[in-house]
């Protein structure tokens, strides 16, 4: 028998009443049952508040909602909790087990607010905005809690409020398909504030060309990432408002019945800074369709046409946000070395 064992469980004197309770412990590493309250960071109660229990390794054991009046009750446990970590909304906290008697309170810290900016040549219709913290500090938590649904937007700014603080990860993706990210540090009461730069975007063309007779295939259907397209009677297809990075095209021709498919990588050209392309007001992102009316329809084309007598002007055909305009570049002068 242990030393705990041989204790006695009162005393109690002769010809008197007493009344006490007897405390059963259970198997070694098991808690009994946990009785607590989540607060707000004002000190009000906190309904709905999601309340996980977990151990030193961050394994959750147990998680309940807290009620109206911010209470939780968890029955025995097996294992070692030793952290009861609360969520409601961005506000967040946590509380020691230490096997005291009483309640457990647990305060929420203050959630923050974001935001944002798009920068782009082109206003997009509408965009979606996916955040989420990475570096929470209990992992196993945060994937728990955190939404992973994006939140939609029109024009070229976001708010985000009742965000959980930390190390965010905000990614942009466009009703066209652009593509934008950055990642910001909110602390809890923050208002922060970003920027993102989306990606700029290109016109693809092509054409399709039987490889046996190599001569044009017309309406033949071709598939961008999904986008669907025909070829015209030249075999030629054009996509509009392409981001750049890694694409997936596919063709086929249901009389024909064959498939092509092909990954490719497309990259928007740069405008030179101090350059005559600058100076006329040319951005990256817009979209070249003739020089001096000859229409052209890939890099080399353009390169091509603009050839030209030094400090000679050139007309060009310019698309920027499905407007097209025409911009005079004077071609730079020569320079004598």
């Amino acid at each position: 028998m242990s030393d705990r064992e041989k204790q006695p469980l009162a005393l109690v004197a002769a010809g008197t009443e007493t009344t006490f309770d007897v405390v059963v412990p259970g198997p070694a590493g098991d808690l009994g049952v946990v009785d607590g309250v989540v607060l707000e960071p004002d000190g009000a109660p906190s309904p709905g508040a999601e309340v996980f229990l977990r151990a030193a390794d961050t394994e959750i054991v147990a998680r309940v909602t807290a009620g109206d009046d911010g209470a939780f009750h968890v029955e025995p446990l097996s294992g070692a909790p030793v952290v009861a970590a609360a969520f409601n909304g961005g506000r967040s906290g946590s509380a020691s087990l230490d096997g005291s008697s009483g309640p457990v309170l647990v305060r929420l810290g203050r959630a923050a607010s974001l935001s944002g900016r798009l920068i782009a040549a082109r206003v997009p219709e509408s965009f979606e905005v996916l955040s989420f913290v990475r570096d929470y500090p209990a992992p196993m938590l945060a994937r728990s809690w955190q939404s992973w649904s994006p939140h939609r937007f029109i024009g070229d700014h976001f708010r985000l409020d009742d965000l959980l603080p930390g190390k965010r990860t905000v990614s942009i993706t466009t009703d066209d398909g652009r593509f934008g990210e950055t990642s910001v540090v909110l602390k809890g009461g923050d208002e922060g504030e970003v920027t993102i730069d989306l990606q700029p975007t290109a016109s693809l063309a092509g054409r399709v060309v039987s490889y046996r007779s190599h001569q044009p295939v017309a309406l033949a259907s071709v598939e961008l990432d999904g986008r669907g397209s025909k070829t015209d009677e030249t075999g030629r297809f054009t996509f509009d408002d392409v981001s750049g990075g890694e694409h997936w095209l596919s063709v086929s021709h249901s009389d024909r019945y064959w498939v092509a498919t092909r990954t490719l990588s497309l990259s928007a050209a740069q405008v030179v800074e101090g350059s005559p392309a600058e100076s006329a007001g040319l951005l990256q992102g817009d979209v070249i369709t003739r020089v001096d009316d000859v229409k052209v329809r890939t890099p080399d084309e353009l390169r091509q046409q603009v050839i030209g007598t030094p400090g000679t002007p050139v007309r060009l055909s310019v698309r920027r946000a499905g407007v097209t305009s025409f911009v005079t570049v004077v071609r730079a002068p020569k320079t004598v070395q």
